[in-house]
């Protein structure tokens, strides 16, 4: 199973030893209770491959059916040098049962030495 970006995302660019720090917060809801794994994903920005949790550090949350429940993933790493695509992500086996419904996703994210 892979994680699949949900809501915008953004790229950035860093060198060598550069950090990237990133904050989200989505809402979800679904028609069936159970957990999902939720996190700030990255990947190359030039690739169409599945995002990667950073360090596989993903959170598993509860839903309860049929309440929208907010999460708020964060992240900091150091991907190495190239350009990033940054945004909230979710295990994609948990797509089938979720409702994003046109909600409103927000974040930010930055480069650091």
């Amino acid at each position: 199973m892979d994680f699949v970006f949900v809501g915008p995302t953004v790229n950035l660019t860093t060198i060598g030893t550069q950090r990237i720090t990133a904050a989200g917060s989505f809402s979800v809801g679904s028609t069936v209770a159970g957990f999902i794994s939720v996190d700030m994903c990255f990947r190359p920005s030039v690739s169409v491959a599945a995002p990667t949790s950073p360090g596989l550090q993903y959170k598993v949350v509860n839903l309860v059916a049929n309440q929208r429940t907010m999460f708020s993933p964060t992240t900091s790493f150091q991907p190495g040098a190239g350009t990033w695509t940054i945004g909230n992500c979710v295990l994609a086996g948990s797509i089938t049962t979720l409702n994003f419904n046109n909600d409103y996703s927000t974040g930010w994210a930055f480069v650091s030495n």
